[in-house]
């Protein structure tokens, strides 16, 4: 073996290991990004969105997607890169990666690119969660569903997240945020 297929197969399994320490606990590293992308979705596109109105044609919503995908992507391969590092430091894995005969840009560039699928694996999962959200809008099953069960009215007062719908009360909103420029006041 010459030393450019040595440096290639040490990279490629950095690269393969750092895929599988994030799929192995997907649950910790892909569903909570696609949790909070689709509460800014809800945000952006439902309470902050209709009181904007459009940009050069555009729902703004539609204006905010790409940038919101965006740093989903870059916030997780930063935090993916990161945790890593501080994970072969704490369990003193790094230093037989530095011993290796692995060049330290090698090393670099297998962290990153394992950073790099875990931002690509999030921006897809993103946009296909937007693409589903889309779809569902012109469908008539979640209509249906939603004016039989009485869910927003029945359900989600009890669990907390009556705030969401905050826009299906007008006064509870004046209400609320006078509330919180109140407490805004006494904090600061």
């Amino acid at each position: 073996m010459n030393r450019r297929s040595e440096i290639l197969v040490g990279l490629t399994t950095l690269i393969r290991k750092e895929i599988k320490r994030f799929l192995r606990i997907w649950v910790q590293t892909l569903v909570p990004p696609a949790v909070t992308m689709s509460l800014y979705f809800v945000i952006f596109g439902s309470l902050i969105g209709p009181r904007i109105g459009s940009m050069d044609g555009l729902d703004y919503i539609q204006f905010m997607i790409p940038g919101l995908i965006m740093m989903s992507v870059i916030t997780n391969s930063y935090s993916n890169v990161v945790s890593s590092f501080y994970s072969v430091k704490f369990q003193k894995s790094i230093e037989e990666l530095l011993v290796s005969p692995m060049p330290n840009w090698a090393i670099l560039v297998g962290f990153v690119a394992g950073g790099v699928c875990r931002g690509v694996i999030i921006g897809m999962t993103m946009a296909f969660c937007k693409l589903v959200e889309e779809k569902s809008k012109h469908s008539s099953v979640p209509e249906t569903f939603y004016k039989q069960a009485k869910f927003r009215e029945q359900m989600l007062p009890l669990a907390g997240f009556d705030v969401i719908f905050m826009r299906a009360n007008p006064p509870l909103d004046t209400i609320v945020l006078n509330f919180l420029d109140s407490v805004k006041d006494e904090v600061l």
